[in-house]
This record gives C-alpha cells, structure tokens and sequence, in this order.
C-alpha cells in the first residue's frame, strides 16, 4: 500500500509539472538578414531557458510553463533587445529584429503578444491569474469568468446531473455543442452533465481561455466553442494563499414580497482553502497543491 501511495505521488507531481506547458519559437534578424548564433534566453515562472538562433535565424524553446516571462535576444555587434509577454497554452511566435551598433544598450519593449494574431484566424478571449484573482467572483465558479466574452451566454436547459450552472453556449449554438479541455486533455461530460467533467478551483487556475471560432484542428471536437483551463504550476519561490468565505442565513434580510411570520429560506454558504506552491529542485522540478471545499 505505501509503495502503491509512493508511486501515485510521484505521478502526481510529474503530471502537475508537466500542466499548461507551452513552444514558444521565433526567428532573429539584423537589417532584414537572419541571423545565426544569437543568444536567446527566456526567464520567468520560476526558470530560465537558453537556446541560440540557427543559419535562418530560427530558434525553438518546447515545455515553457504558462504565464509572464522576459524573452532578451543578444548578439555580439548588435543592439541587445528584450520583451516581456505573457505565455498561453499551444505553439505561440515572438520574432526578434536586432540593429547594429558599436555602443551595447538594451531596448526594452513590453508587449501583449496574443491581443491580435496575424498568423492564425482564431477568435479567443483569454482570462489571466490576475483579473482571476481580481475580478468579484459569487461562488468562486470559475466558469462565471466565461461571461467576459461577449461571444458567451447563459445556456438554458439542465444537464443530467440537474445542475445548470456550467451550462454555457457560445455563439448562440446549443450549450451541448460547446466543449471543455483541461491543461490539453479533454474534459467535457457529454452524456450526463453536458459540461465539464472535473472542476478546478479558482485558486489552481493559471489560465483560463474562450475560443469562439476558428481555432485549431486539435480542438475540433466542439462546432461552437471551446473552453480551456490551464492549471498553475511551482516556481522557484515559495508561494500561497489561504482563502475563507462565511455567509450566515440569520444575518440577511427578509426575501421580498414574503409575508411576514414566516422563517427565513436557510442560505448558509460555506467555503475554505488554499493552494501552496515551491521549488523540489530549483530550476528542474517544482509542486503546486490546491484545495477548496464548500458547504
């Protein structure tokens, strides 16, 4: 039983740190020639990567965790230049175009790089760790977020589990046709509940996107939308956050309209948790654990 828990552990970490990863690739230039042998390094969420241009310029870094990071492209003879975006889920692109200079200064540019995409047609929307965090939540349902899109609206109809608050329809097309991917895989119950199969606490959530049209083959399960969910991931810090809500029924207020005497609908709600996060390795391996109960 413990070498049965011992390994379940250990799969667990290793699936958690392999959550929300992403390519980012690019291409490096001087005056509109490629440029080989420039260094390219990308630092943030708890790491940092090192890749060098090849003969056409082009670089390629795989298995970058989701979020904030600083992308410094250096060449010797050039003007160093640097840019801070923020990384999603799938293959993304960030090109470099360096000038030469016989004084080394650094530039600095700080971009959003998916706020419009000129290389594919795909219309998304996409909900960060910080307006997660930020943004009034009743309930803590993370689905609720999907409502910044205008592409989203409340479906009508309950799911076999009776419960309609994952019910989401994009495009006005039925809330059956839309589709749910958690950290890549697949998590859409469309046999008993017609909505996501496993919840994620708002707490765990890293990314959170609305994909309303023309998004890549590999989500082409859904003919409306997809929503996909991106899960946090350790850092080289130790990080956390502790959460509580307490609602009491003697405290509110008669519903309206009801005839006075009568006791009031008991509407206690309940909720605790917290997630925690930190290195096992520094730079190699990290953990995250997340936990949120309701009553």
């Amino acid at each position: 039983m413990k070498r049965l828990t011992a390994a379940w552990f250990a799969f667990s970490l290793f699936g958690i740190a392999a959550y929300g990863q992403v390519g980012l690739s690019g291409r490096v230039t001087v005056s509109g020639v490629a440029l080989a042998g420039a260094r390219v390094e990308v630092r943030g969420v708890g790491a940092t990567r090192v890749e060098w241009s090849g003969r056409d310029g082009s670089w390629s870094i795989a298995g970058l965790p989701a979020g904030n990071v600083t992308v410094t492209v250096e060449s010797s003879g050039c003007v160093a230049q640097e840019k801070s975006v923020v990384l999603h889920d799938g293959e993304m692109s960030l090109d470099f175009q360096l000038s030469l200079t016989n004084v080394r200064e650094t530039v600095v540019v700080t971009e959003g790089l998916l706020s419009v995409r000129s290389d594919a047609p795909e219309k998304s929307q996409t909900v960060t760790s910080e307006q997660l965090r930020e943004l009034p939540s009743n309930g803590r349902r993370l689905m609720r977020f999907a409502f910044l899109s205008p592409h989203v609206r409340q479906g009508i109809g309950l799911g076999g589990d009776g419960n309609d608050s994952n019910r989401l329809s994009i495009n006005a097309s039925s809330y059956r046709h839309t589709s749910y991917m958690l950290d890549g895989a697949v998590n859409y119950d469309w046999i008993y509940a017609n909505g996501p199969q496993q919840t994620v606490s708002v707490g765990a959530v890293d990314q959170f996107k609305i994909m309303s049209g023309q998004y890549a083959a590999e989500f082409g399960i859904s003919t409306a939308g997809v929503l996909t969910v991106t899960t946090k991931s350790g850092t080289n810090s130790l990080h956390g956050e502790v959460i509580g809500f307490v609602r009491p029924s003697g405290i509110q207020a008669q519903a309206p309209l009801v005839a006075s005497g009568l006791p009031r609908v008991p509407n206690e709600r309940f909720q605790w948790g917290g997630s925690l996060g930190g290195p096992i390795r520094r730079d190699r391996t990290f953990y995250f654990i997340n936990y949120e109960g309701a009553r």
